[in-house]
């Protein structure tokens, strides 16, 4: 029987690390039900980011997460590779360039992983780790501020996607992502990781990427970017934490469940990827009783 892929966003590992929820019992009692826990790489990013800017408390709690998750990759922890590494694959796999597509790290990979990983448990945070905080603050504002550009130049979209209503959105959201303007939106992704790909190319690819329900990140990528544009236009901002909720998303497209602690989180993922069974945590119960509870 096939695993059930369990992807935890930060909030749930965070919460993990807090109740000290003893790593090998819960992988056991999972185990028992056939699942898995999955650590995406935006976690692990996200995570860089505790340490924020050098402060004690920030490397003291950087390094305590650090130290957790240590403790999972030492029980053969799955972890889901890159966004782009998957989109690639998954464009020459359907171009018949490639055998199949492969979503996590293989042993090789998590063993670099793993080295990183004691680094910052051990509160070694280089000059590499703060460039990538830094940066990866920066990217983010910098994508709110281009989805709000590209929406205040096209006011006809920006009206039209406010005519869609939150409960037409979910089936709007069905048609749109095989539409014209998805498969262009695609064709904007492949070109960004595959460079020499012709534009002509790159929308032959989105087309049958979005066409076939074998490739469910590229799916994910353009549903999501669309439901971002809807909420944009409806709501009138983003959250500073929206383009990293949107990363979760795309990087959870291979796994069958999703857990978080946030309601937001979790109405984002329904809606960008309703193949996912999304579950919130309340904190009503112990976090390792309620996630072998859910788990089916």
């Amino acid at each position: 029987m096939l695993a059930e892929l369990v992807y935890a966003d930060t909030s749930i590992w965070n919460e993990l690390c807090d109740q000290s929820i003893n790593t090998r019992v819960l992988k056991s009692e999972l185990e028992a039900r056939c699942a898995r826990m999955v650590l995406g790489m935006n976690v692990f990013y996200e995570i860089v980011k505790t340490f924020g800017n050098s402060e004690t408390a920030a490397v003291r709690r950087g390094s305590d997460l650090f130290l957790y998750l240590k403790l999972w990759i030492q029980e053969d922890l799955l972890v889901v590779r890159q966004t782009p590494e998957i989109l690639v694959e998954e464009a020459l796999h359907s171009d018949g360039q490639l055998r199949s597509v492969r979503a996590v790290l293989d042993p090789g990979e998590l063993q670099r992983l793993a080295f990183e990983i004691s680094m910052l448990a051990s509160g070694n945070v280089g000059p590499q780790a703060e460039q990538f905080i830094q940066a990866r603050k920066a990217t983010a504002k910098q994508v709110r501020i281009d989805m709000s550009a590209h929406l205040e130049s096209r006011p006809e979209l920006k009206s039209n996607l406010r005519g869609i209503t939150l409960s037409a959105l979910g089936d709007w959201l069905d048609r749109e992502a095989r539409s014209p303007r998805a498969i262009n939106m695609l064709s904007g992704h492949l070109i960004h990781v595959l460079p020499n790909l012709a534009l002509s190319e790159a929308n032959r690819i989105a087309g049958n990427l979005l066409a076939s329900r074998e490739y469910p990140l590229s799916t994910a990528l353009v549903r999501n970017g669309i439901y971002l544009n809807w909420r944009l236009a409806n709501r009138g901002s983003l959250r500073s934490d929206v383009p990293d909720d949107a990363y979760h998303v795309v990087n959870a497209s291979y796994c069958h469940s999703f857990v978080t602690t946030e309601k937001d989180q979790g109405d984002q993922v329904r809606l960008s990827m309703p193949s996912l069974r999304v579950s919130v945590y309340d904190r009503s119960v112990a976090l390792g009783t309620w996630l072998a509870d859910i788990v089916q």
